[in-house]
This record gives structure tokens, C-alpha cells and sequence, in this order.
């Protein structure tokens, strides 16, 4: 037969690695931010810019704000290609992006016209 103290042990050690779990999946994923502008230094907003996991090949994609930044986070430690582009102007691609648990890569973009 258990004892209620043993059942209360089992319990609160239960409980307190689950209390652990939600901070160690916020600490442990990293994000990719920057800004996106044109040839002349103007921010672009409403791009599309796109971050794929080079082992996994999974791929999260955000838009642009009116001032051009972007941010992509929750994202596992590893090496990201990241691209940016809008209709009109020429899409540009950065891989090797090294992203680490709890850090922040900054990649900012300039996009060339396609004329």
C-alpha cells in the first residue's frame, strides 16, 4: 500500500517538472529579426520573408511592418536560409544564418528592382 506522504512526493515532484517545461521551450528556441529596404534606403513594407530550417527544411514565413522590420521567432538552434521579396523588385536570399538557443540573429535585406 502507498502512503499519502509518498503519493504527495510523486506529486509534487510531478508537478514541478512540469512547471519546468514551459520555461525551457521558451528559453531554448531563438528568433531571426531585421529590416527590409530598397536600393535607395527606403523601408519596403508588406514583403514576404521567409525562414527555413536547413536540416528540417520546415519554413515559417512573416510580413514586413510600414517600417520594414520583420522578426521570426520560436525558432530551434541550427543554420536558417532566409529570403525576402515583393512583387516588382528582385528576391534576395542569405543562407547559413547561424540561430542559437535564446539569441537573436539580425539580418537585415536590400532589394534590388527587377529593371
Amino acid at each position: 500500500m502507498v502512503s499519502p506522504g509518498s503519493r504527495f512526493l510523486t506529486f509534487a515532484a510531478l508537478a514541478a517538472v512540469l512547471y519546468g517545461v514551459p520555461a525551457y521551450a521558451q528559453t531554448s528556441s531563438g528568433r531571426i529579426n531585421g529590416v527590409v529596404r530598397d536600393d535607395r534606403g527606403v523601408a519596403v513594407p508588406e514583403a514576404t520573408v521567409t525562414v527555413t530550417n536547413q536540416a528540417t527544411r520546415a519554413s515559417r514565413s512573416t510580413t514586413t511592418a510600414t517600417n520594414g522590420s520583420y522578426a521570426v521567432s520560436g525558432l530551434a538552434p541550427g543554420a536558417y536560409a532566409v529570403s525576402a521579396w515583393l512583387p516588382g523588385l528582385r528576391r534576395v536570399s542569405q543562407r547559413d544564418v547561424q540561430v542559437a538557443a535564446g539569441a537573436a540573429a539580425s539580418l537585415d535585406f536590400v532589394l534590388q528592382p527587377l529593371m
